[in-house]
């Protein structure tokens, strides 16, 4: 017998990895699927280093009265951090890369033990919605006047280490 005889809802784990493995279809669509999850999450990664060199590259604030932006015509420019917003800072890419790792592990195995081609694609499809919630979330929940004056900050610079 195969395991691809068996309807998807009877399938033991066992039966599952057996018809992953024997389908050359579905395998050849799982690593395309997995490869650009990964993908998608080392990006993510990036990113967040990227912040991390930033927050660790902007001058820290000496003085309690002094300026931390600057405005030029529309544009605002971070001047300086206090050193409380740099450590709350290095606490949310600390934060950012535990969802991530987490994210990856349950996202591979999430996507391991999907049988059908469909069912792969659609998953993928959910794990790629769960990776646009943080955005979705600051649409939702940050107020407009704020949401334009952080798209008014100017991009940070920073020296890249290599």
């Amino acid at each position: 017998w195969h395991a691809w005889e068996i309807p998807p809802t009877d399938r033991s784990e066992l039966d599952t990895a057996r018809f992953v493995l024997e389908n050359d279809e579905y395998v050849c669509v799982y690593i395309i699927v997995t490869f650009m999850w990964i993908l998608t999450i080392i990006n993510g990664l990036r990113l967040i280093s990227q912040l991390l060199l930033a927050i660790t590259q902007i001058p820290t604030s000496k003085h309690k009265g002094e300026r931390l932006l600057r405005q030029d015509g529309e544009d605002y420019q971070i001047l300086a951090l206090s050193y409380s917003a740099k450590i709350m800072g290095v606490a949310c890419v600390l934060y950012r890369i535990f969802i991530s790792s987490t994210i990856t592990w349950v996202g591979c195995q999430f996507l391991m033990w999907t049988s059908t081609n469909i069912e792969l694609i659609l998953n993928a499809l959910a794990l790629t919605f769960i990776l646009e919630l943080d955005r979705i979330t600051y649409k939702a929940a940050i107020s407009r006047a704020r949401q334009n004056l952080i798209s008014k900050l100017k991009r940070l610079h920073w020296r890249d280490p290599t």
